[in-house]
């Protein structure tokens, strides 16, 4: 049986069993006078394709990191993808040459700077601390070897180089016009996955089936945070807390940096700032704050510093043999950091993972919700080759599963580094779900791979107070998610610096209106600037912070089912306002605006002056209806407005998650052409695992107009959870100008909003003039 590859030639299929008895398609290949080539092509599903370049490349693959099941079985290819790559070998790297039809539009690649659209740039997945980064930094803290691609017909396909050695994904050969788009790495061989679907939403959920979804978090990450390097002592993190709940804005965690520790001494308390972390978390608790304080890898080792000549992680470590070896794999590696010099946990051994999860259990129990893990690049200081990190002939002692079929385990750093920070949140989220398991754990990490997503949430790093890193939040935010990663937000109001000399409560204000409405919303500034609390510009800006997060916390309801539908299928929570219309070219590159779901667009001011306008999309019959919560006109604030034929939930303001039942809900409705909507609510306790016992309420509501009157109901509901007997509100948004498809949204002053009460669960009826 003969098939055309598109970028290959023509290739001759037959079906054989390799010695691993793993079944694969091999493609014998000849072109003029040069020998003949196999390239192995494995089907992990419909239109899911891993290639490798031969046979033996691919048993000498390493098992994969990103796939969520390493092992997961191969079939017979019998209906390939579009596109299919192109192996070579320059320089001594290995290269995977993807081309690509006129119009493609390139996305994805994780924590990238600069812009949504990855058109003509050039990445290097290679884990680094890049403090105050910008457009020219090729590399951040975290690796994504995965390009996802747009049609011009809005069909789309994705490419993940499976691979955890550097990689340079470069796509400066991307033009309008076609062009191609490249892997490649001084690692050794690697194998690509390559998924072809009718539009980008299906290659982002096809993703998510093989390296996984994120798992349902705690609701109260879902919150509002507050942190800075650093509040200490205790009593100062207490004036924080109450500053938030004597001025009415809503915080659910506070964060605490490296200063409570002894010394920056990980596991340990400063007993001058912290003299009672049990007794200061409770009284947090109290308030309804939760708390999230920082562990780091990096591992004191400096006994001289040592209270009485012991410390527990490192004694403990060294008597467990856990650090990573220099080149001589002997040697243990120490490095600087903040302690000074340090040793750094093995996290590629289980023995490691399982010391350092233990680590936990007496630490949480103080107390704490969350763990921050930083600094876990590796980040090392005063390195002689500027490399920031360990040499990359280090040696690590890997698991006997991480070695590939002909039995071969590479130790290096090199292959390891880039998994270093993901290794050590899963492991971190064993310990915390070890310590608390009834609890649903919250790890935040700086450093990660792709999969990573499965273990903690992610920040994008020590950005700057400035309007170029204002501007770059929601592109990265949104690679984010089109990189399999939901969980994700900047530093509000920038990490490095003040803000701009004179416009810095305007620049808080403005980064804290669309801030609040990130996946993860958390305010942070570093040690030195000045004080970055919602209510330290003024009373105008503190108004507005106020406002923007309350605007979350309304939200609360509609968020929180955006992260059920993320965890159950991988769509971002934010999204691209291509989702929309794949086949609109003007949206491929707009990012001053995004999704939060498929149902509200929020539209962003990112120029100081307000001076651009974003495009949005085309009116199809009805248009996206403007709406607040009566905040008035307010520049700082981002524009919101409901899709036509949905259906969005919203509760009260709360000064925490769940501070008192959601009594009562509110259903904003906008329908569609032909009058109707739908959405849905989802609800269970929280936090705990009874949702996975089916403790859980999920409601599809529907609203249907008929002549002069719309009904709103339950079209039905799943879970075992009864149904609150609360107050229903519902706000009808109705266009009171005629349809122009040149006008793509309805600003709230031209939208009428009709209102019904009744009770949950039974039908509401609201008559339209």
């Amino acid at each position: 049986m003969e098939q055309k590859f598109s970028g290959i030639g023509r290739r001759t299929s037959r079906f054989i069993r390799t010695s691993a008895g793993i079944a694969a398609a091999v493609l014998m290949a000849a072109a003029g006078s040069v020998a003949s080539a196999q390239t192995v092509v494995e089907g992990l599903g419909d239109r899911i394709v891993r290639y490798y370049s031969s046979e033996q490349a691919r048993r000498e693959a390493y098992p994969s990191m990103a796939l969520q099941d390493p092992s997961m079985p191969v079939a017979r290819v019998s209906d390939p993808p579009k596109v299919s790559p192109v192996f070579s070998s320059a320089d001594g790297k290995r290269r995977v040459t993807i081309n690509i039809d006129p119009g493609t539009s390139l996305y994805g690649t994780g924590e990238v700077a600069g812009p949504l659209l990855r058109n003509g740039r050039t990445i290097e997945c290679w884990n680094y601390d890049a403090y105050g980064y910008d457009d020219k930094q090729p590399n951040l803290y975290q690796s994504h070897p995965w390009v996802l691609a747009v049609r011009a017909d809005g069909t789309a396909f994705g490419v993940l180089a499976d691979t955890t050695y550097r990689v340079t994904v470069d796509k400066s050969q991307a033009y309008p016009s076609g062009g191609s788009f490249t892997f490649s790495s001084p690692g050794p061989e690697f194998g690509v996955i390559i998924i072809d679907r009718k539009n980008a939403q299906d290659v982002v959920t096809t993703l998510a089936s093989l390296v996984g979804t994120i798992a349902m978090p705690p609701k109260w990450a879902l919150g509002y945070h507050q942190c800075r390097y650093s509040y200490f002592p205790d009593t100062r993190v207490m004036e924080i807390a109450r500053g938030f709940r004597d001025r009415k804005i809503p915080c659910d965690v506070i964060w605490h940096d490296i200063d409570y520790m002894n010394k920056f001494q990980c596991f340990t308390f400063d007993k001058q700032h912290f003299p009672d972390p049990r007794r200061h978390n409770n009284d947090l608790h109290k308030l309804g704050f939760k708390t999230v304080w920082m562990i780091d890898p990096g591992i004191a080792a400096d006994k001289e510093k040592f209270d009485n000549g012991k410390y527990h992680v490192f004694d403990s470590g060294t008597a467990q043999d856990v650090w990573v070896k220099q080149a001589d794999g002997v040697t243990t590696y120490r490095g600087e950091v903040w302690p000074g010099w340090c040793v750094f946990p093995d996290y590629t051994r289980a023995e490691t993972r399982q010391w350092w999860a233990g680590l936990y259990k007496d630490w949480m129990a103080l107390g704490i919700d969350g763990v921050w893990n930083d600094m876990n690049e590796p980040a090392v200081f005063n390195t002689p080759d500027k490399s920031k990190t360990m040499p990359e002939d280090n040696k690590h002692r890997p698991d006997a599963a991480f070695a590939n079929a002909a039995g071969h385990n590479d130790p290096s750093h090199a292959r390891w580094h880039n998994v270093y920070g993901m290794l050590m949140i899963k492991a971190t989220r064993e310990g915390v779900m070890a310590a608390n398991p009834d609890k649903r754990p919250f790890v935040l990490s700086r450093a990660s791979f792709i999969g990573g997503h499965r273990y903690g949430a992610m920040w994008t790093g020590d950005n700057s107070a400035d309007w170029y890193h204002l501007e770059s939040s929601i592109p990265m935010v949104l690679n984010m998610g089109l990189s399999g990663q939901p969980f994700a937000g900047p530093d509000i109001g920038g990490f490095a610096g003040n803000g701009p000399a004179g416009k810095e409560g305007q620049h808080f204000a403005r980064w804290m209106g669309f801030g609040a409405l990130m996946p993860f919303a958390r305010a942070h500034t570093a040690t030195g600037n000045i004080d970055k609390e919602p209510w330290s510009f003024g009373p105008d800006v503190e108004k507005t912070c106020r406002q923007a997060i309350e605007r979350r916390y309304r939200l609360m309801p509609y968020i929180y089912t955006l992260f059920r539908e993320a965890a159950i299928t991988g769509m971002p929570v934010a999204r691209p306002l291509f989702f929309v219309d794949p086949r609109d070219p003007a949206l491929r590159s707009e990012d001053d605006a995004f999704l939060l779901g498929g149902d509200l667009m929020v539209v962003a001011q990112m120029m100081p002056d307000g001076s651009r306008v974003p495009v949005l999309p085309k009116a199809k019959g009805a248009r996206w209806l403007g709406f607040d919560f009566g905040e008035g006109a307010n520049p700082d604030l981002p524009s919101m407005y409901l899709r036509p034929g949905a259906i969005v939930p919203s509760g009260p303001v709360m000064q925490y998650v769940d501070e008192k039942p959601l009594d009562e809900l509110t259903l904003w409705v906008a329908l569609d052409r032909n009058g109707k909507a739908t959405g849905t609510l989802y609800e269970d306790a929280g936090d705990g695992y009874g949702y996975q016992k089916g403790e859980y309420l999920l409601t599809t509501y529907v609203a249907q107009r008929s002549g002069d009157t719309v009904t709103i109901r339950v079209l039905g509901a799943e879970g075992n959870q009864p149904r609150p007997a609360r107050k229903l509100v519902v706000k009808l948004l109705t266009d009171t100008q005629p349809l122009d498809d040149r006008a793509t949204v309805q600003e709230p002053a031209k939208v009428q909003v009709l209102t019904a009460e009744g009770k949950d669960g039974d039908s509401v009826i609201i008559k339209v003039p």
